[in-house]
């Protein structure tokens, strides 16, 4: 025999507590405050209130209207316009008033400067100086003919004296000249030397080229002048030269004329 439950209602089982723990409270700090201030208010001042009644509007435009006249667009298209320099040009334009001004001071400063060309000019401690007129220039004075022929006479014999003085000093320095030529020939120059000798070369080459009259004498070929060429020179340098008594060891343009003006004074 089998029993049966009466059926009723079922009741869910109880459910399983979760062990799992509740949302992960947030490590992030909660949002920063703001410092910034509120909305800057505007430095502006207020718009200003129109003049025309606001009742009254432009058919054209829609703008409002005085009870007198149209709108403020109105009157500007219907202002009219000038062209060109008709503006600049009127009298009471700034840029007549300056025109006028700057020919009226180049008109002063005119009269000024005339009028000052006229007045004696002052002095430093404020005397007036008068300005003398010029004398006039004196007349040309016809020259006389005798006079004017006897000055250039004159003049001729001056400049004939001149050219015969020229003449005169040019001829002395001539035969002075030629009077040192024929003393310095009359000087006995002797050159010891060698053939291999590059000054000794050099020495018989101006010798040559100056007309000068000279002894060429190798040391090395001839013992006489060996002989003398050592007693002369005892350090036995060549080339050396013996001019009219004035011994040169080595050769040199400028010592040996000063040894031949010397040898050549001395003659006298």
């Amino acid at each position: 025999m089998t029993t049966t439950r009466p059926k009723g209602p079922s009741a869910p089982p109880p459910q399983r507590p979760s062990i799992a723990p509740t949302k992960r409270p947030s490590m992030v700090p909660p949002a920063r405050p703001s410092v910034a201030p509120a909305a800057r208010p505007s430095m502006a001042p207020p718009k200003r209130p129109s003049t025309y009644p606001v009742d009254r509007r432009c058919p054209a435009h829609g703008l409002a209207s005085s009870p007198d006249a149209p709108c403020l667009r109105c009157n500007t298209e219907r202002r009219p316009t000038r062209r060109g320099l008709e503006p600049l040009l009127e009298p009471t334009s700034r840029l007549t008033k300056l025109l006028v001004a700057l020919v009226l001071a180049c008109l002063l400063g005119a009269a000024l400067v005339l009028s000052s060309e006229d007045e004696p000019a002052p002095t430093a401690r404020g005397l007036v100086v008068e300005r003398i007129a010029e004398p006039p220039a004196p007349a040309p004075v016809e020259a006389d003919p005798a006079l004017a022929a006897a000055q250039r006479e004159s003049e001729r014999r001056a400049r004939e004296a001149a050219a015969r003085d020229t003449a005169e000093a040019a001829e002395a320095a001539r035969l002075q000249r030629e009077e040192a030529a024929r003393a310095r020939a009359q000087v006995p120059i002797v050159l010891y030397g060698t053939s291999w000798c590059g000054a000794c070369r050099q020495a018989r080459s101006y010798l040559l080229s100056q007309g000068i009259a000279f002894r060429d004498l190798d040391v090395e070929t001839d013992p006489a002048a060996r002989a003398e060429y050592v007693r002369l020179n005892p350090r036995q340098t060549v080339p050396t030269l013996d001019v009219g008594g004035s011994v040169l060891t080595g050769f040199s343009p400028a010592a040996f004329e000063r040894a031949l003006d010397q040898a050549v004074a001395g003659s006298r």
